[in-house]
């Protein structure tokens, strides 16, 4: 957000004597430029964001995916021509073509922000471990919670199975393993008897998936 301001403050500015830019050798712009400029600025800082927010050390010391890298190619690439050609190419007055010139400048204006902000983003890290916040501790006890569940829901499966291989009845294969009934009850078969064709396809669709559910908690 600071970075888009101060560059709009600057392009405001250009026809001023006094102006920053005008110092640089950059020339004036009018206001249709200027919107095409924050156009091209916010696009490019924006695809840059997402290299920076990859890693927590420096943005290079992880190589992106070349899906990211051809998105990137892609995205930038075209708001660059666009910047450029915005005349040839739409018919909208509120904007104008940039020069290659001043899409330079936006580029390495862009970059140097990035740069900036990659680095700020390092110290943060290092700080926020130093205060113990997402720490190498933290992250460990969270993993170990996990762990936990995991090997809760092995010894269960272990248990069942060797339940089940002992011919022990679900129902009293549940209660071993949970401490409580959790295996299918069924009515009594007269219960059967009064229900329709559709109800008792109904049923066995249920007691189809429920075996289903048994046998792959098993493997």
């Amino acid at each position: 957000v600071v970075s888009s301001l101060l560059l709009l403050f600057w392009g405001l500015n250009t026809n001023e004597p006094d102006s920053i830019l005008k110092k640089f050798g950059m020339s004036e712009l009018d206001y249709g430029q200027v919107c095409t400029m924050i156009y091209l600025k916010v696009s490019l800082s924006d695809f840059l964001t997402v290299f920076a927010a990859r890693t927590t050390g420096l943005f290079c010391s992880r190589l992106p995916s070349w899906h990211l890298g051809i998105a990137a190619c892609v995205a930038m690439g075209a708001s660059t021509l666009l910047s450029h050609y915005w005349d040839d190419i739409l018919d909208l007055p509120e904007m104008k073509s940039l020069t290659w010139k001043w899409i330079g400048f936006v580029w390495a204006y862009c970059v140097a922000w990035f740069l900036l902000q990659d680095v700020i983003k390092v110290i943060t890290y290092w700080l926020l471990y130093k205060m113990n916040i997402g720490s190498e501790a933290h992250h460990q006890g969270l993993m170990a919670k996990k762990e936990k569940v995991t090997m809760n829901r092995d010894n269960r499966r272990a248990l069942t199975y060797e339940s089940v291989m002992k011919g022990e009845s679900l129902v009293k294969a549940s209660v071993r393993v949970t401490g409580k009934s959790t295996a299918l009850h069924l009515p009594e078969s007269s219960g059967y008897k009064s229900m329709s064709n559709n109800d008792i396809m109904a049923e066995l669709n249920k007691l189809e998936a429920k075996v289903r559910a048994l046998k792959d908690a098993l493997k």
